[in-house]
């Protein structure tokens, strides 16, 4: 028979909730700047169990996802004593790498956003404009290595936008073995909305992927 002291009891899982809402406590993040005043110190802060993303200077509230930086505010930013580097279009930075490597160009114009001269508050915002080629110059490989193998452009996109949500996923660049490894037909057809025969084509071309995550599993089968 239940007493009243009984249905008092709390689980486990409403304990740890409890203690969590009662925390409070703030995280300094990475990579990150206020349009506001464009300070770099930003942090993650949780209180009665809601997080908040505030920039320590001015106070202002910031969004999840950092907002992305237009040509104004680089200039702002070069005016702060950023390389002037930074006020150039990326896609003219793509160009000049061609078929090299990405931070070679940065060191070259003394533009790395943690090798060379700059004030230390501006290297993690400069950092943002640094992985954002990064990321251009890695999809322009994805797509340049997939159609050279005869997969078209749309459905290259087609699979990008499909590994977004699956973890872990490098902001849209496909991992061979593990994305592409693991479809069947049946998958591709529905990811890349084809026909079966088109899906048959897609599904010869990545034999090699499909080999490299059968030869993944086999090995890890025999550590478990």
């Amino acid at each position: 028979m239940s007493t009243k002291e009984d249905e008092k009891k709390l689980t486990k899982e409403e304990i740890k909730e409890l203690i969590r809402n009662s925390l409070s406590f703030s995280r300094a993040l990475s990579h990150r700047v206020c349009l506001d005043c464009y300070s770099s110190s930003i942090s993650s802060v949780l209180k009665n169990g809601l997080e908040e993303i505030r920039c320590d200077n001015c106070k202002a509230i910031q969004p999840t996802e950092q907002t992305p930086l237009t040509d104004s505010d680089w200039k702002k930013l070069v005016e702060m004593g950023a390389p002037k580097f930074y006020l150039r279009n990326q896609e003219d930075v793509l160009d000049e790498i061609g078929d090299g490597h990405y931070t070679k160009i940065f060191r070259k114009h003394n533009a790395h956003p943690y090798e060379d001269e700059m004030p230390e508050e501006l290297r993690g915002i400069c950092h943002i404009y640094y992985d954002e080629v990064r990321h251009k110059f890695s999809l322009k490989q994805t797509y340049a290595r997939y159609t050279n193998r005869g997969i078209s452009r749309n459905h290259i996109s087609c699979f990008i936008n499909h590994f977004k949500s699956v973890e872990p996923f490098n902001r849209g660049i496909l991992h061979g073995r593990d994305d592409l490894g693991t479809l069947e037909i049946v998958d591709i057809q529905k990811i890349c909305e084809t026909d079966e025969d088109s899906a048959r084509l897609i599904f010869d071309i990545l034999k090699s992927e499909r080999d490299s995550y059968n030869r993944r599993k086999e090995f890890d089968a025999l550590y478990e």
